[in-house]
């Protein structure tokens, strides 16, 4: 709980310094605001973005992908769907590198995982489809919903 505190308090002073304007609550129509930054400050920010969702990926876990969806939609301004599938595309190799460590430690049951994998994968294909059809009627509600449960949940693990 207290190092999502530290991370978005870290963005907000990130945002000023590379002075990314708020603009309204919607995402402009336009491709993405993404190519308004220079390459230098796009560079900076993912980079950051990158150490510090990895290092909370790597000790927490929990809603990295959401973190990340938020971090785009909010810091980028890249509509829903494009967050997503960016989020998607850096928690896939997170998830790589984690895979690769836990096999390497025998610490994976294949006969839950690869089960559990394969359904995942056929859950994965029919939410990103939902994704591009119903991104604002899905996305946004989940994202939502996703946080307060995170939250709920970080506070009983802060608790007990």
């Amino acid at each position: 709980m207290i190092f999502l505190i530290i991370t978005f308090f870290f963005f907000s002073i990130i945002k000023k310094y590379l002075r990314l304007e708020k603009q309204d609550d919607k995402i402009s129509k336009k491709e993405d605001v993404v190519k308004e930054l220079s390459p230098k400050k796009r560079l900076i920010l993912s980079l950051i973005i990158g150490l510090i969702v990895g290092i909370y990926s790597g000790t927490i876990g929990i809603g990295s992908i959401s973190i990340l969806i938020l971090i785009f939609i909010k810091i980028f301004k890249i509509d829903q769907v494009k967050s997503s599938g960016n989020a998607n595309i850096i928690v896939c190799s997170l998830n790589f590198v984690a895979m690769i460590t836990f096999i390497l430690n025998k610490k994976v049951i294949l006969s839950v995982a690869i089960p559990a994998t394969i359904s995942s994968m056929l859950g994965h294909y029919v939410g990103a489809g939902l994704a591009m059809k119903k991104a604002h009627k899905i996305i946004e509600p989940l994202l939502k919903i996703i946080f307060v449960i995170l939250f709920i949940e970080l506070i009983i693990q802060t608790i007990l």
